[in-house]
């Protein structure tokens, strides 16, 4: 029907028609538009990310071969991205020979949409230096083609950390095996054996499977198990560093008098407690043996003493005798003191 032929109200019906279709029309070209514009921005802050994250980003296709980088993997390889691109890991020399066959290993998975690690590489700088990174990498699709996001972070400073943490560990533990004293470690908490050193298993006559899992009191005779048991408890609650002698029984039953040194300490973030044993044995017996020789000596002194006593009274009666007999006295006696102050008298 041509427009003439129309009556008015279908032609109004037909114009608010176009009118809406006009509107939708409008409506999906804004809606597009910020579709478009939220996806420009959207990569934008993406590239921007890649760009300044503070890993080495980057993109290599299955043939190891590199699309892009950001700047941190220009800064951890040392070379440029336009050096990158279009170069294959192999060719750029970045791994050592043994880590080639283990790199292409984790490509073929990548090929297979598999994502790999953490895995440690040792990376080869353009200048020649070194630097131990971790790997991370992810099978991506951009327009329509299969790529690898890789992200590769710096962890030399860690990894000497962490060698020194295990030389330092190493050495406290050689110091802790081979100590010249007994050494045990118990849980603050339960006053359980964690460890013992070689020199514990010679003070305890045991082994140091038998003692790990002991009750810290079990060290010491039956009859100071409960006493210990509480010094135990209060030493832990008041935090103090403790020195004290006491007694351990061995498996055969001797008792051995030691000197306990004790502190509580963190080990791998749980606090134990560190008793350092001493066997005393030898020191005990050197001051009984001190002791006995004092005694001795006192009793030749008493014995001495009185000897000489009665050698003053016998020299004291002749005098008294030689002058009743009205002879001069043979003997010149002077005043002495004795060591419990007694006043006696002794010849010049």
């Amino acid at each position: 029907m041509k427009d003439e032929d129309k009556s008015k109200p279908q032609l109004m019906s037909e114009l608010a028609e176009m009118r809406r279709r006009v509107a939708q029309l409008q409506s999906l070209e804004r809606e597009r538009k910020r579709a478009v514009e939220e996806l420009r921005s959207s990569e934008e802050r993406l590239k921007i990310l890649f760009e300044y994250a503070p890993d080495a980003y980057y993109l290599n296709d299955l043939k190891g071969k590199f699309v892009d980088g950001n700047k941190a993997a220009e800064e951890i390889t040392g070379y440029r991205r336009s050096e990158l691109i279009g170069k294959s890991f192999l060719k750029l020399k970045l791994l050592p020979l043994g880590q080639v066959t283990k790199a292409a290993m984790l490509l073929a998975r990548n090929a297979i949409g598999k994502p790999t690690g953490p895995d440690e590489f040792t990376l080869k700088r353009q200048n020649g230096t070194q630097v131990e990174v971790e790997i991370r990498t992810f099978p991506v699709k951009i327009k329509k083609r299969t790529l690898v996001l890789g992200i590769a972070r710096d962890i030399t400073e860690r990894k000497k950390m962490e060698e020194a943490l295990r030389e330092s560990e190493e050495k406290h533990r050689l110091l802790f095996e081979e100590g010249s004293d007994a050494i045990f470690l118990a849980d603050v908490e339960t006053g359980t054996l964690l460890d013992a050193n070689k020199q514990a298993e010679r003070l305890l006559g045991r082994r140091k499977k038998e003692i790990i899992g002991m009750h810290q009191s079990q060290l010491h005779p039956p009859g100071k198990a409960e006493y210990h048991k509480e010094k135990f408890s209060k030493y832990i609650q008041s935090g103090r560093a403790a020195d004290f002698e006491a007694a351990v029984v061995k498996k055969d039953g001797t008792i051995v008098p030691v000197h306990i040194s004790a502190a509580v300490m963190e080990l791998q973030g749980k606090e134990i407690i560190q008793g350092v044993f001493r066997d005393v044995t030898e020191l005990k017996n050197a001051q009984e043996r001190l002791a006995q020789k004092m005694q001795e000596l006192e009793r030749f002194n008493r014995i001495a003493v009185a000897r000489e006593l009665r050698m003053i009274e016998l020299k004291r009666q002749v005098n008294e005798l030689a002058q009743k007999t009205g002879e001069a006295p043979p003997y010149k006696l002077s005043s002495l003191r004795c060591e419990d102050g007694r006043g006696i008298s002794n010849n010049a």
